[in-house]
């Protein structure tokens, strides 16, 4: 056993780093990180209202923070976090649901549903304001999941038809 996360229905999330584990813990309102050389748990974020989502990059560890149907992205370096101080990546918070999050080291991609449709949106990993990736116009279908980033291309699982929907240039 790593660790001993609190359970939280549909909060909770992991994703290896550099040398680390992290999960959240949506209840709680932390992410916690798991050292894989001394077997050390750390808290990398707490006060939040309820991470549940990660991705990770070689230096950070990336989460969506959700609250009053509402979401925002912060970030935290994996090697010297600050608990009370993440970073936010996504500057303003975004009506709406996300269903995962990837990184390429230069962006954060999401997908969910936000807005009036179903998308695929990125910010820079270094903050900003998100922009549209892809839209697909149906707001009555299951919004995108499981979003994975490799050769320049962000590819996607459509839940709505079972199949990787679409294969996207990076830009």
């Amino acid at each position: 056993s790593l660790g001993s996360a609190t359970p939280s229905i549909g909060g909770n999330d992991v994703a290896l780093g550099q040398g680390y584990v992290f999960w959240t813990e949506a209840t709680n309102g932390r992410v916690v990180r798991y050292s894989l050389s001394d077997g050390k748990t750390t808290n990398v974020v707490t006060g939040q209202a309820a991470p549940y989502l990660l991705a990770t990059d070689t230096a950070y560890v990336y989460w969506a923070d959700r609250f009053n149907g509402n979401f925002t992205i912060k970030r935290a370096s994996q090697d010297n976090p600050d608990p009370a101080a993440p970073e936010n990546v996504l500057v303003a918070s975004v009506p709406g649901t996300l269903t995962t999050l990837a990184t390429d080291g230069q962006n954060v991609y999401y997908a969910g549903m936000f807005g009036r449709n179903d998308k695929v949106g990125y910010v820079l990993v270094s903050g900003g304001t998100g922009q549209p990736f892809f839209q697909d116009g149906v707001t009555t279908e299951v919004p995108p999941g499981l979003l994975a980033v490799a050769k320049g291309a962000v590819y996607y699982f459509s839940p709505n038809d079972m199949n990787i929907q679409a294969l996207v240039t990076v830009r």
